[in-house]
């Protein structure tokens, strides 16, 4: 029956939330697991004190970009890059999205090349070129065509007629 004190010295720990927000590039690593793809993910720990903590990100992962581009040309061709190729062949440019990501344009370029055939002839009289034109006199003549790719093809003709006796 006596009366009786009881004295409670208490802490009161609270469990924690915390948000972060991040931006990358094609992945983001938190925690050691690497994120590919945007959203918002959950992270439970606990603090020091035993209490529950719940970090959350809120993540947006923007992508690295590759184009691709096929072209064929005549003897050259200028990229947008501002450089003339005069070879077929795989050639790359490295750029930067609005984002400040990696954009690669890869240019997969065929060149066909212009033509120039000579051709020299000797004959008597006259002499009938493959363009159907003939000729009585000796010279060098010229004929443009187009190859089967579009491109330009220079016949040269250096024809010498020799005349017949009578």
């Amino acid at each position: 029956g006596c009366d009786s004190v009881e004295i409670l010295t208490l802490t009161i720990n609270y469990s924690d939330t915390a948000t972060f927000t991040a931006t990358a590039c094609d992945s983001y690593v938190w925690h050691d697991e690497t994120y590919t793809t945007s959203g918002t993910y959950e992270y439970l720990t606990q603090t020091v004190n035993g209490c529950d903590s719940l970090e959350v990100l809120i993540l947006t992962i923007n992508n690295s970009i590759t184009t691709e581009q096929t072209e064929v040309a005549c003897d050259s061709y200028t990229w947008t890059d501002g450089k003339t190729y005069t070879k077929s062949g795989t050639y790359y440019q490295y750029l930067q999205t609005m984002h400040g990501c990696d954009s690669t344009v890869v240019l997969h370029l065929t060149i066909n090349n212009s033509v120039v055939v000579p051709y020299e002839v000797t004959t008597c009289d006259s002499y009938t070129w493959s363009n159907g034109k003939t000729y009585t006199q000796s010279g060098v003549y010229y004929d443009s065509l187009k190859t089967i790719h579009g491109c330009d093809s220079v016949e040269i003709l250096t024809l010498t007629i020799n005349y017949s006796d009578t």
